[in-house]
């Protein structure tokens, strides 16, 4: 039975886009957790450490791509990362096995390398989850 993209969602580390016009609790940039999700009318709700929740579209938030994609993205792109990025990228595929989600998201943002390679929109995880030969941008048949 497939999974529906709000349970798939709940309790997933997030952060709130930098570059938000408007944000219903003024909370750009900051991160949080998934407490809610409808996926038919766009909107995802997140709590935040201070205790505030607010709602957001799909496309405002950013979390990190899925373990599978961030280990063959590691593995396909191994040679052309730095050492120190690619540790970095390892710790934070580490966390996310420790089961350190909101550790892992905020170590992602670490540096320009370890944001571009583990972060994606909300709206564009569950195209990664189906297809992952596209967000590592591998031609033909390949992994699902």
């Amino acid at each position: 039975m497939k999974k529906r993209k709000e349970n798939v969602l709940l309790g997933r580390a997030v952060r709130v886009h930098m570059d938000l016009t408007v944000d219903p609790v003024g909370k750009q940039g900051a991160f949080g957790t998934i407490i809610g999700a409808d996926a038919a009318s766009d909107w995802i709700r997140v709590g935040f450490e201070n205790g505030l929740a607010g709602d957001y579209q799909f496309n405002s938030l950013e979390t990190l791509a899925t373990r599978k994609a961030l280990l063959y993205g590691l593995t396909i792109k191994n040679g052309t990362i730095n050492r120190e990025n690619f540790r970095a990228i390892q710790n934070v595929i580490a966390l996310t096995f420790q089961g350190k989600r909101l550790e892992a998201l905020k170590l992602a943002y670490s540096n320009v390398v370890t944001e571009r390679f583990c972060l994606v929109r909300v709206d564009e995880y569950f195209e990664i989850r189906s297809n992952i030969k596209k967000y590592l941008d591998i031609p033909g048949k390949g992994l699902r």
